[in-house]
């Protein structure tokens, strides 16, 4: 898998992608409703994340929320703070009341950061947005060997399990909502050679969080048979699209 630097992360805009430059493109139809919030939680803090004290820590960033950016606009909108562990990483998750308040918070807590020897991951959430922030060298400071990356559409799910879900040390709740997987030379959104995945997420901010998940979880698959993926939820005509483009996995693998 491709290793990355410190406190790397690739803002790239795709084609169809949201105001804003999420990590995939979010497009609906006009039919369906939110439904309901969905089941589980998207990871747990047990795993066989690193250990140290420069891991990353809620209180690290409370700390920097309460001191040297206190003055910074968008530290009012910022809540929930809390720790958690999705591709078997420790993650620091945040979540903020509006798009331009999650992008100051980006900003700002990459330049703060980048002053320590944290490492970890960033996960910052509005309501329609969920971006991951790579912090320091968790590469080096929690190695972990995946499986290597899935030749066809029916290796996914296995690799998948393997890495993150029921086969894993530390299994992963979100990992349940993959459904199905299949491969598409061509699909109506114009993206081609798609790793397609099917799931039962509800149309509504924590379904679109699990797909950004799912969405990082392909990215460092690293398929060799796909360039691109859509993730369709489990009600109405909703889905997620993008590019696969490995440089945009963001847990250090």
């Amino acid at each position: 898998m491709k290793r990355l630097g410190l406190l790397a992360i690739l803002v790239l805009c795709l084609a169809l992608v949201l105001p804003g430059c999420s990590f995939s493109t979010s497009t609906s139809s006009s039919s369906g409703s939110s439904g309901d919030s969905g089941s589980g939680s998207s990871g747990d803090s047990s795993g066989d994340t690193g250990e140290g004290t420069n891991r990353l820590a809620a209180a690290d960033i409370q700390a920097l929320i309460d001191g040297d950016l206190a003055s910074e606009s968008w530290v009012s909108s910022a809540s929930n703070i809390t720790e958690t562990t999705l591709l078997r990483r420790p993650v620091v998750s945040i979540t903020f009341t509006d798009e331009t308040s999650r992008n100051d918070a980006n900003m700002a807590l990459q330049t703060a950061l980048a002053a320590t020897d944290k490492w970890g991951v960033l996960e910052l959430s509005d309501p329609n947005i969920t971006s991951f922030i790579i912090i320091g060298s968790i590469a080096s400071e929690d190695p972990i060997e995946l499986p290597a990356s899935p030749t066809s559409a029916e290796e996914f799910v296995p690799w998948l399990n393997e890495s993150f879900g029921t086969g894993s040390p530390a299994p992963e709740d979100w990992v349940a909502h993959v459904k199905s997987v299949e491969f598409a030379a061509a699909l109506p959104t114009g993206f081609t050679d798609a790793l397609v995945v099917k799931t039962d997420l509800p149309w509504d901010a924590e379904g679109k969080r699990i797909a950004e998940v799912i969405a990082q979880a392909i990215y460092t698959a690293a398929p060799t048979f796909a360039t691109s993926y859509t993730i369709y939820y489990g009600e109405g005509d909703y889905e997620s699209s993008g590019y696969i483009v490995p440089e945009m996995a963001m847990f250090g693998y």
